[in-house]
């Protein structure tokens, strides 16, 4: 009886023992799985992004403007001209008032 008691307590320590192995194995999966997923390219990009919006607090605005101008085929140095606070003679036919003022960004286009 105390044979088949021993026997039993060693199968159950080594099962514990089995046990804590797999879960540290688990553990250390995990913290890499976390250390790929943080170092992941994408992630590290939109970090930059935000460490740009930090250090450049307009930057945001000026790309929603890009894109603003970008969707009415402004050229690039049309675009550059109203960030430099210069005004922007467009022609063309517009369903717009005569003037655009965006005074509260800075910006100014007047159509001819």
């Amino acid at each position: 009886m105390q044979n088949r008691k021993d026997e039993l307590r060693e199968k159950f320590l080594n099962m514990h023992e089995y046990t804590q192995q797999k879960e540290e194995e688990i553990s250390d999966l995990e913290n890499r799985i976390a250390q790929l997923k943080h170092d992941y390219v994408p992630y590290k990009a939109q970090d930059d992004i935000n460490l740009l919006f930090e250090i450049f607090p307009n930057l945001s605005e000026r790309l929603l403007i890009a894109k603003l101008c970008k969707g009415v085929r402004l050229a690039m140095d049309t675009l550059k001209q109203l960030f430099k606070g210069e005004a922007v003679p467009v022609t063309g036919i517009s369903i717009l008032p005569n003037k655009i003022n965006l005074s509260m960004c800075g910006y100014q286009i007047t159509t001819i």
